[in-house]
């Protein structure tokens, strides 16, 4: 979800043009999760909170959660409009 900010943000004038470096990493760093047969890893579910780092540390991931896979791909979608200058009209 940071990465989907930071690229709308950038691409809206809400962000400086610097942040657009930080959406682009964001964006490689979650294409690393997803495999060439299209299945995200590493997702984790909703969380309560913890009192140790361990507890946060030890939660299990899913693969193509879908908890997750619709913040990938908003993410992705958002990442591409930022980086190819594609701008959404508002009807």
């Amino acid at each position: 979800m940071f990465v989907l900010a930071i690229a709308r943000g950038v691409r809206e004038g809400w962000l400086p043009e610097s942040y657009r470096e930080n959406a682009e990493r964001g964006w490689e760093g979650i294409a690393g999760k997803i495999s060439n047969e299209d299945i995200v890893t590493g997702i984790c579910r909703g969380i309560p909170i913890g009192h140790t780092v361990q507890f946060y540390e030890e939660r299990r991931t899913f693969d193509n959660d879908p908890r997750g896979l619709r913040a990938v791909i908003q993410a992705g979608i958002e990442t591409e409009l930022l980086m190819n200058r594609l701008f959404i009209t508002k009807q």
